[in-house]
């Protein structure tokens, strides 16, 4: 499907969609609790029903309640499968969370995938892997099939690459019955998306320990199921934070102020650049103000700096992000195609090794043109084309409408609920 997306300012309040990243958590730990868990407001992405297939491979019991809730028994551990066979589909944290769980589950598993993730890099975390007791043959490409069985002990990692890699090793050795250690052999960048996998783990009953280089993660601990609910998320709720900033006053209800979400930082970025940011107990509210954009370091926040720069080619002067290399390693290279998205429109941003730049035109200095944009098929680069057309005097088109169903399927839905204007065809 294509969508075409024309210039009207985004005006009224919706509710955030529910977090992925905490969603894909809390289905892990619920799979290593012994017993029932009750998981409400799970977000019906594709992603989401990628672990949810993963964790029922795996052995857990899965049924889905009234009203986007989730009841998760967990792996038993006399009767786990011998083999499993997981479709990760396009997730990376489906993949990248469960091939250390399926390893200290001492399960083999042959893991699968589509889109651009069988190209995804694995190879940060399968060494330690090996030396941990698994056992593989990767030829940097899925399907591949991991077997063995981990063991307690030091794990060495290289922290700049992928916190997914992290995550995952924290629910695998906190499965096992010995002490292990995990420790970082680079500095640690995204480290808001651990601090959330710790949240989720003691929301189970089970801890982790920090230490100057990593984690010390106590053996012989027990998931303990309980009955909770996913988080909004502030990494969807951006879209419209900056089209509010853009063009417009937009709430997204259902935010949390205490949220250890890393994509919070989307409020501060705003108000620095001027926007008007009002926080409450439970919503974000942005109003459109002169803009001035600034240095934003994107280290922790990879996921919201494309839709940060399409907001910085609507502000004054030039706006540079710092730590945009990881983008290239997304479902597509997005460092390549936010500056390929941003100047086919008529702005002006460009990106090179580690730095993503953008030259800003505020609105009152004219609209740009508009016109074809490529999605390369990820959700976030079709989210950031749509919130462009609130700088385009002519409508923008997008190639690949459906892809936003990976991460935020009501996406165009809650776009329309603001006023926006869009045809999906």
């Amino acid at each position: 499907m294509r969508a075409r997306v024309a210039a009207r300012a985004l005006r009224g309040a919706i509710a955030a969609p529910p977090s992925k990243s905490m969603a894909h958590r809390l289905l892990l730990c619920a799979a290593l609790a012994e017993g029932e868990t009750v998981l409400r407001n799970v977000p019906a992405s594709k992603d989401v029903q990628a672990t949810l297939r993963g964790i029922a491979a795996l052995g857990a019991r899965v049924r889905r309640m009234d009203g986007g809730a989730y009841s998760i028994l967990g792996i038993p551990t006399g009767a786990r499968p011998r083999q499993a066979a997981i479709d990760c589909g396009e997730s990376g944290s489906t993949l990248r969370f469960l091939v250390p769980v399926a390893a200290a589950l001492g399960v083999e598993t042959t893991f699968s995938g589509a889109g651009q993730l069988p190209s995804r890099p694995l190879s940060p975390v399968l060494p330690c892997l090996a030396a941990g007791g698994a056992a593989f043959h990767y030829e940097n490409t899925l399907p591949f099939t991991l077997g063995g069985q981990l063991k307690p002990g030091r794990y060495e990692i290289a922290g700049n690459v992928s916190s997914q890699f992290i995550t995952g090793l924290l629910f695998a050795l906190a499965a096992l019955e010995g002490d292990s250690e995990i420790l970082l052999t680079t500095p640690l960048h995204s480290g808001p998306y651990v601090e959330m996998t710790l949240q989720a783990m003691a929301a189970f009953g089970v801890r982790a320990q920090r230490t100057p280089l990593g984690w010390f993660i106590p053996g012989g601990q027990r998931f303990v199921p309980c009955d909770t609910a996913v988080e909004g998320d502030y990494s969807g709720a951006a879209f419209f934070l900056c089209a509010g900033a853009i063009s417009g006053d937009v709430t997204v209800e259902g935010l949390s102020p205490l949220s250890l979400q890393g994509d919070r930082a989307v409020c501060d970025v705003l108000e620095r650049w001027g926007a008007a940011v009002t926080r409450g107990r439970d919503f974000v509210r942005v109003q459109s103000a002169p803009l001035t954009g600034g240095p934003v370091a994107g280290e922790d926040i990879p996921d919201i700096l494309p839709i940060l720069a399409v907001t910085a080619a609507a502000a004054q002067g030039e706006t540079t992000f710092t730590g945009a290399a990881r983008l290239t390693i997304k479902e597509c290279d997005r460092l390549a195609a936010t500056a390929a998205l941003i100047s086919g429109l008529g702005g002006r941003c460009r990106g090179e090794g580690d730095l993503l730049a953008v030259e800003g035109q505020p609105l009152a200095e004219g609209l740009r043109p508009g016109g074809p944009a490529a999605t390369h098929r990820d959700h976030r680069m079709a989210m950031s084309a749509a919130v462009a057309a609130l700088w385009c005097e002519g409508p923008v088109e997008l190639d690949c409408a459906e892809c936003v169903e990976k991460s935020y399927p009501d996406f165009f839905r809650d776009y329309e609920m603001l006023g926006g204007s869009v045809h999906v065809f």
